[in-house]
């Protein structure tokens, strides 16, 4: 079951593609780059993007294709700038900006990312496509009657985060003690640790945890999407 997060922070906006160093676009005030990493890719042909095999954003099929919402984004972008091949790079949600920003392994990220203040100090983002509520994934029936982190934390609930997202700082804005935050790598492992009761409840968006519910295999069925509060 997933559940919307009743409180204010929950409409901040996303952004597709988010790039550091030379910068292939601008955003969050960033000052346009020369062009040289642009120029590097057209005469490439293609571009290295990092996802984080977070569906539906940007993830590998079973097929080894790389799809999802900000790949796609991406492929129609730099198919008109020039540029027909995009070259993935796989790494957990929490190793995007350092990858990107420190090794280098990839030109720009192309994954479903908060645009917050602390972020738009080290890369920049895109014009922002959408935004998306967070939200808790609970048993089915909601034993706990989660609604908010406040309730986490008043409750003492043992919670799930995908490492280097953004809920794990809204819980602990919220008086969450770390000790009650375990982070994961992702959205399935946020799905089983609830699942197997090593997790009472997980934040994250409600697209991605409706997505890991849809997907999950029969035996592990327990949690269903259910309505906002």
């Amino acid at each position: 079951m997933t559940r919307t997060a009743g409180w204010s922070r929950r409409d901040f906006l996303r952004a597709g593609a988010a790039l550091g160093g030379g910068a292939l676009l601008a955003g969050c005030g960033a000052s346009p780059s020369s062009g040289s990493a642009l120029d590097a890719a057209r005469e490439a042909g293609i571009i290295t993007i990092g996802i984080a095999n977070e569906a539906p954003y940007g993830f590998t099929r079973p097929d080894g294709t790389v799809t999802g919402e900000a790949v796609e984004v991406a492929r129609a972008v730099f198919s008109s700038l020039g540029i027909p091949e995009l070259r993935p790079v796989t790494v957990d949600f929490g190793e995007l900006i350092p990858g990107l920003i420190f090794a280098r392994q990839f030109d720009l990220i192309t994954a479903g990312m908060f645009v917050t203040p602390s972020r738009c100090e080290s890369i920049a983002f895109s014009v922002p496509d959408y935004t998306a509520p967070t939200a808790f994934l609970v048993p089915t029936g909601n034993p706990q009657g989660v609604r908010t982190f406040d309730d986490v934390r008043n409750r003492a609930l043992r919670l799930a985060v995908l490492g280097g997202a953004v809920e794990y700082r809204y819980a602990l804005d919220s008086g969450v003690p770390e000790s009650q935050i375990q982070q994961l790598a992702d959205q399935q492992a946020l799905l089983i640790a609830v699942q197997d009761g090593r997790a009472d409840c997980a934040a994250l968006t409600n697209i991605s945890l409706t997505n890991a519910v849809a997907g999950a295999p029969a035996h592990r069925s327990r949690s269903r999407p259910a309505s906002s509060p």
